[in-house]
């Protein structure tokens, strides 16, 4: 039992159906894997050679009492270089992971629509057969203008159409408010999270997006918005022109400029209202998302990886934190499942990536 629970943790060993299924239905196995675990965990904090295991495993022992780990104690030593490098692939008995760097949602939400009230209305998801995203389509809508908030959970990218034809790729874990019929001089929009804004050409009437910090106004154009609350926000344009404003207490307080004209390829940051622009080499970063694929050229680690925790859903675990600096690169079709996913992260020779019960633990490639 200890040389096949060995063999599952050994991170040349990518856990399969059939094992999963033998972990969950053999307790002594999963035990034995438990077991296993929780010398990894003790390993990996303490970054030890292997002439200290057996000592740091005696300490351990005694501090928790766990007869039962001695019987597999010679099996865990001469596994010693193994252990170090494996993936973490079991949850430990704890309230907190530890090593937590993106937490999934607990439970799989679906999209809603709700009116300024709270009212929700009734929607339709519809496929798309050139496009792996699905659309959203509101149900009957009073002939009223009202606002309607589009949610997007984790685990779920949509594209919406607005009233005025513009259309939007919403990244999962992202929210918009917008009206139901476009009125007035403006067509204005508050958004929250990350989306593809293709706008809808209107000279007499400025398409307008407020953020947390930042109100970008277009006539009509593309362009990228990342905005999620507590974070620095990132407007990228691919075509057309932008007017960017800060908005809020901080912007009201400065006497520095405050708008900034964003010209094809250029990406402003806007962080505690300090406003950056920098030029992107390769905009195809941000139109391969809209096109459906993932595109990560030179990028680091932890982009990746929150950028794969929000897609699909999964908790991302690792307790070598030094791992979510290195720069990778890989562009694979977005309707590829998680496990296609985790191949690919390990096929890049940089990092060991194991799923299991919806967690995704990351380890050094040794």
């Amino acid at each position: 039992m200890t040389e096949e629970a060995l063999d599952i943790m050994s991170p040349d060993t990518e856990v399969s159906d059939e094992q999963l299924r033998m972990i969950d239905q053999n307790a002594d196995l999963r035990e034995a894997c438990e077991d296993i675990f929780v010398a990894q965990n003790v390993l990996a904090r303490q970054q030890m050679a292997s002439p200290d295991v057996e000592e740091q495993l005696n300490r351990f022992h005694s501090r928790h009492h766990k007869a039962r780990i001695r019987n597999i104690a010679a099996a865990v030593l001469a596994a010693a270089a193994v252990l170090i490098a494996a993936v973490l692939i079991l949850k430990p008995n704890q309230k907190k992971e530890e090593g937590l760097f993106f937490e999934a949602a607990t439970e799989q939400q679906q999209p809603t629509v709700t009116t300024a009230d709270g009212t929700k209305l009734p929607i339709k998801i519809v496929a798309q057969a050139d496009h792996p995203d699905s659309k959203v389509e509101v149900g009957e809508q009073t002939t009223e203008v009202e606002q309607l908030r589009l949610n997007v959970p984790l685990g779920q990218s949509l594209q919406v159409d607005l009233p005025d034809g513009s259309h939007v790729f919403m990244h999962p874990g992202s929210r918009i408010v917008y009206p139901n019929h476009f009125t007035g001089d403006k067509r204005e929009v508050t958004f929250s999270g990350q989306g593809y804004f293709v706008v809808a050409h209107d000279a007499q009437h400025p398409f307008v997006v407020t953020t947390d910090q930042c109100q970008t106004t277009v006539l009509g154009t593309e362009f990228d918005i990342t905005a999620y609350p507590g974070h620095p926000e990132y407007v990228t344009l691919v075509t057309g022109r932008v007017a960017c404003r800060l908005i809020g207490e901080r912007a009201e307080t400065r006497g520095e400029k405050q708008e900034v004209v964003l010209q094809p390829g250029q990406q402003l940051m806007v962080d505690h209202a300090q406003m950056a622009v920098k030029t992107i080499a390769d905009i195809d970063q941000f139109t391969s998302w809209r096109d459906g694929y993932f595109y990560f050229d030179n990028i680091p680690l932890r982009n990746i990886l929150r950028e794969i925790g929000q897609y699909y859903n999964v908790s991302i675990i690792t307790l070598r934190p030094w791992l979510l600096d290195y720069r990778m690169r890989f562009i694979v079709p977005r309707d590829k499942g998680i496990d296609y996913i985790v191949k690919t992260l390990n096929r890049m020779d940089k990092v060991n990536a194991k799923l299991y019960n919806n967690k995704l633990y990351i380890n050094p490639n040794e």
